[in-house]
């Protein structure tokens, strides 16, 4: 505050100063007799003597200067608000080009922040078996196939904050390739008090042994021996610290061994999705 004032001081200063040294230039002007000008020159002598008068005659000298010049001052003055209209223009869009970057950068911050938080699921398949059973159809007959299952899938969350799953979709594929996108076959439903907790010391046990994949009787062989492939893969729905809903995908491929077998991640995008 106390430098703006300074400056209009200053300046206030400044235009005393030279519109004084305008009258006294005036003064010290020698018109020719007679002359309006000399007229003119009479009058302004008794105040060419002190430094009010010299004021006095430098303003009469403005007056007069702007009377005679009036049509090129409007011009002037029309091309330098132009200019400065033009000026105001360019640094409004650079100001609200910089406010749009702080904004989206504030914003990016903010939702950096939020993600720092959320939780951070994880998931595998445990227990798995292959099997011969035998069901009962629709006909009433029993039929007998083989099989496939997993006992449980276990989900674990190494984020900072709780999640409630609300349902886990599930599915099998056996063949050469996966399909371009995942085909769920089941959905299960989880309680409303079902909550993964990043504390807890054991990962939350999802069982699914109740939905079998009919294979074919050489299924174990045809991937023992890399014939074949079987893989399974899920999505599990929750709901983060602000309810806010969100989905992530998993899948694995199953790998069989003289003695045993397990699962290995399969990085397939369309099967690995997060929102």
């Amino acid at each position: 505050m106390l430098k703006a004032i300074a400056i209009f001081v200053a300046i206030a200063i400044a235009a005393v100063c030279a519109t004084e040294l305008l009258g006294y230039s005036s003064c010290q002007q020698s018109p020719e007799y007679n002359s309006e000008a000399a007229k003119t020159d009479k009058t302004h002598e008794k105040y060419c003597t002190t430094s009010y008068g010299l004021f006095t005659v430098g303003l009469f000298d403005v007056k007069e200067f702007i009377h005679e010049n009036r049509e090129d001052i409007n011009a002037v003055s029309t091309i330098f608000i132009a200019a400065f209209t033009i000026i105001l223009g360019l640094f409004t869009i650079s100001l609200a080009g910089s406010t749009r970057i702080a904004a989206n950068a504030a914003a990016l911050s903010a939702r950096a922040a939020v993600a720092i938080e959320l939780p951070i699921l994880a998931a595998e398949v445990s227990d798995f078996h292959f099997s011969s059973v035998q069901e009962q159809n629709a006909n009433g007959v029993l039929e007998h196939f083989d099989c496939c299952f997993a006992h449980y899938l276990r989900i674990a969350n190494g984020g900072r904050t709780k999640a409630r799953p609300t349902q886990v979709e599930g599915g099998w594929h056996f063949g050469d390739e996966l399909p371009p996108t995942p085909h769920y076959t089941f959905t299960k439903h989880l309680t409303l008090d079902a909550i993964l907790d990043p504390e807890d010391d054991e990962p939350m046990r999802v069982r699914i042994s109740d939905y079998h994949f009919k294979t074919g009787p050489d299924a174990y062989n045809a991937i023992r021996y890399a014939k074949s492939k079987l893989w399974f893969f899920c999505r599990i729905t929750y709901q983060d610290f602000m309810r806010e809903r969100h989905e992530i995908g998993f899948c694995w491929r199953r790998h069989e061994g003289a003695g045993d077998g397990f699962f290995v991640e399969e990085r397939t995008p369309a099967y690995n999705r997060k929102t």
